[in-house]
């Protein structure tokens, strides 16, 4: 991807370096080289911790907007994500009757989390997809859309932390809110699927 920006770019003239005439760098009152060196040290590993943490689409991401001034747009088609899928993880909150029901899970664990679309339209059967109203008028069930007669919701996610009554898992299409209704193990769903 990279390389398709770079070979896009328009090509500039060159100049010969003859032809200019350079100041000399003119040193700011009261810095000493040696110290700048050091930030800019410091500065360079603190990017290289940032970009460590990030995931391969978000370093994609930061690479393609900050060295080549590619929009959010552009590189959410281009990771396959909508500007709104660049959500954080999600904390799904289970009631205090049901916090015993968490034990078992682990930090790695893949679950499916079911929601309840509350605020989901039922009588709404066809939507244009990712709301472009530029896509033809497709069928819900083939669409990710809230919108749907069955507002149950379906998240394959990966456990990334439990606290108490609280999971930290990846990010989910659903409103900060949506009440969760169950959460599966995957691997339970799959041995029951293939029984």
């Amino acid at each position: 991807m990279c390389l398709d920006i770079l070979r896009s770019r328009t090509s500039r003239r060159e100049e010969s370096l003859d032809a200019q005439t350079f100041e000399p760098v003119a040193k700011r009152p009261g810095t000493d080289p040696e110290q700048e060196a050091l930030l800019a040290d410091s500065v360079g590993l603190a990017l290289l911790v940032v970009l460590d943490r990030l995931s391969p689409a978000e370093r994609l991401a930061f690479v393609l907007h900050d060295m080549f001034a590619v929009s959010f747009d552009e590189i959410g088609t281009i990771v396959g994500r909508s500007p709104s899928e660049g959500t954080p993880d999600a904390w799904p909150e289970v009631n205090s009757f049901a916090t015993r029901g968490l034990d078992g899970l682990q930090v790695g664990s893949d679950i499916i989390v079911i929601t309840w679309s509350r605020q989901a339209r039922r009588d709404v059967m066809k939507v244009h997809p990712r709301s472009d109203p530029r896509r033809p008028l497709t069928g819900v069930f083939a669409a990710r859309s809230p919108d749907r007669p069955n507002p149950l919701g379906l998240h394959r996610v990966i456990v990334r932390k439990v606290i108490k009554n609280r999971l930290r898992i990846g990010s989910i299409e659903a409103i900060d809110g949506t009440p969760v209704v169950d959460i599966k193990l995957e691997h339970l769903i799959a041995a029951s699927i293939a029984s």
